[in-house]
C-alpha cells in the first residue's frame, strides 16, 4: 500500500496557514510535487535493527511484520539520509527518546 496526499487539500493547509507553524507528519510517494509549500522538511532517520524492532513490537498495526514489506522498509532504510540530504531535509536521529526528537525538530523550527 502506497500512501498518497490529497494535493489539493496540503495546498489550502499551505495558504490558509501562511503565517503560523504548521507541522505535516508522515510521507507520501506524492509529497515531492508539494515540497516547495514547506519552509522546512524533516526526516526521521533509524538504524536497520531500530527499526526491526519498531516494526516487529508495534501494536497498531500489523505494517512491516510480514518479510516482504519488513524488506522493504529496510530496503528503503538504506537510502534515507541521502535522499533526505538531496531534497534539503534536514535529518533527525529518530532512535532518541520522543521528547529529545521532538526538542530538536522546535529547536530547529525557531518556535
Amino acid at each position: 500500500m502506497n500512501w498518497i496526499w490529497d494535493l489539493e487539500k496540503v495546498r489550502e493547509l499551505a495558504g490558509s496557514s501562511a503565517n503560523s507553524t504548521v507541522f505535516v507528519c508522515g510521507g507520501a510517494m506524492n509529497q515531492d510535487k508539494v515540497r516547495n509549500l514547506f519552509d522546512k522538511r524533516f526526516t526521521l532517520v533509524v538504524d536497520d535493527d531500530t527499526m526491526r524492532h519498531r516494526l516487529m513490537t508495534r501494536t497498531n498495526n500489523d505494517f512491516g511484520k510480514h518479510p516482504d514489506d519488513l524488506a522493504q522498509q529496510l530496503e528503503w532504510n538504506k537510502g534515507a539520509v541521502a535522499y533526505a540530504k538531496s531534497i534539503g531535509a534536514i535529518v533527525i536521529d529518530a532512535t532518541k527518546p520522543p521528547e529529545n526528537v521532538v526538542d530538536e525538530i522546535v529547536k530547529k523550527v525557531g518556535v
